[in-house]
């Protein structure tokens, strides 16, 4: 396995007109790159729904319901209900996503030659 890995680089750095070593070297600043936008990418999610979550209690579910006359406040109840299904499962959905990306944010940000190391492996498959 060792010499199909070493080999797919040398070919890889001649097609480039480059040198492995630089390759190598790329690979691993691209580690750092792509941990850092998956992180990036985690906190604006995580960000979003909290924000997300304190708007839609603050205006949509006690503002709007005070203003509404008595007669159309159940109607509201519904859409209270909708918005909070809707929140939860978009919260879920964003939990299942960040903990898909953070097994590969942590590599490629703490282990970034094990990253280069997988990514290069994957090309062979």
């Amino acid at each position: 396995m060792k010499e199909e890995i070493t080999q797919m680089l040398r070919e890889l750095a001649t097609q480039l007109g480059t040198t492995t070593e630089f390759l190598w070297g790329v690979l691993i600043r691209q580690a750092f790159i792509s941990g850092t936008y998956n992180a990036i990418l985690a906190v604006v999610c995580i960000v979003t729904i909290c924000v997300g979550s304190v708007k839609v209690k603050e205006t949509f579910l006690t503002e709007i319901k005070q203003s509404l006359p008595y007669a159309q406040r159940e109607k509201l109840e519904a859409w209270q209900i909708f918005t909070i299904i809707t929140l939860s499962i978009a919260s879920v959905i964003s939990l299942v996503v960040l903990a898909a990306i953070s097994g590969n944010m942590m590599t490629a940000l703490f282990n970034p030659e094990y990253w280069a190391l997988n990514k290069v492996m994957g090309m062979l498959k």
